[in-house]
């Protein structure tokens, strides 16, 4: 027979287990919410793979990485940074799931305080990151003696690039006519 003394302690246990658990659940919530991105903003909402942190993750890429590049006007140069988000989240759309997985994990990382300064040693968060800032980060990256690294440098990189050389309009810019053919079957 079980006595009303160990019911008790049993129902007590179990109730300060319960408080415990929720107070480790809630300090959870709140430590990482202070970790993650403050002034993240969903620049393209359409979205469904890139969420607001690796939106604004690229965004901030693109504005160093092709700072040369983009228009100096304000509201031109927000459009094409828009513009090199919506091609990123059509391009990541279009890759198979294992590749979106891996590109998402990466973009994730970058977005939370511990892994990205572990990875790439920036405690800033993406959207209080002066330009100067992320170039200095990129540049760290770039002459990174250790490989991992240098390749989530060229990785980010090339995706940001690639998503701004998408576009015909900017083609111009680096003395690209175009493709050879025009449709398919269509020779020069």
């Amino acid at each position: 027979m079980t006595s009303k003394y160990a019911l008790e302690r049993s129902r007590r246990s179990f109730l300060k287990t319960s408080a415990a658990s929720l107070a480790l659940v809630a300090a959870g919530g709140w430590v990482a919410s202070h970790f993650a991105d403050q002034g993240a903003k969903a620049l393209y909402p359409e979205a469904r793979i890139l969420g607001a942190q690796a939106q604004t993750l690229l965004a901030r890429l693109a504005d160093a990485i092709l700072d040369g590049m983009l228009p100096t006007e304000l509201q031109a140069r927000q459009a094409e940074i828009v513009r090199v988000v919506a091609t990123a989240e059509a391009s990541l759309q279009a890759l198979p799931p294992h590749i979106q997985k891996e590109t998402q994990d990466l973009l994730v990382m970058l977005g939370v305080a511990p892994t990205r300064a572990l990875l790439i040693g920036q405690w800033t968060g993406w959207a209080q990151a002066s330009r100067e800032q992320v170039n200095e980060t990129l540049q760290a990256l770039r002459t990174s003696s250790v490989g991992l690294r240098r390749a989530v440098y060229m990785g980010l990189r090339d995706l940001v690039a690639s998503c701004y050389y998408a576009s015909p309009t900017t083609w111009a810019q680096i003395g690209y006519p175009g493709p050879l053919l025009r449709g398919p079957g269509v020779e020069v």
